[in-house]
């Protein structure tokens, strides 16, 4: 694991998206000395291996935490910026289908369709 500066220690939940913004300005940015080398790229795929979670499917904020949604959405955009065969096999479609189908609300609340809004983890109650 890569060791995170001082001031980052308290945002470690958030891992995956430090990589999807700094690999997305790099993206944008899209100039000869901003590009993410090889070595950098391998990295990035190794560290998001880490903050997968195969029992459950999606991608955890940190390589010690649960599944979240908007952890694997932001591991998911890395894995996009990324770009390598490495990085693009994290992702186990099947297992990734049944956390979605985990986290997507069934419910309806007051009379109100709330089926099409996601919860933030699988174990998250929904008020």
């Amino acid at each position: 694991m890569i060791k995170q500066p001082k001031g980052m220690v308290g945002q470690d939940s958030g891992q995956p998206w430090f990589l999807f913004w700094n690999s997305q300005s790099f993206e944008l940015l899209n100039q000869k000395n901003t590009k993410l080398d090889p070595d950098m790229r391998e990295r990035c795929a190794e560290y998001l291996r880490q903050c997968h979670n195969p029992d459950e499917g999606g991608f955890r904020g940190a390589p010690y935490m649960m599944s979240h949604i908007a952890s694997t959405y932001a591991a998911i955009m890395a894995i996009v910026n990324v770009g390598t065969e490495k990085a693009y096999n994290l992702v186990d479609i099947i297992a990734m289908k049944k956390f979605l189908l985990s986290v997507k609300n069934n419910k309806i609340k007051d009379d109100k369709d709330c089926s099409n809004m996601y919860q933030f983890q699988s174990d998250f109650e929904f008020a």
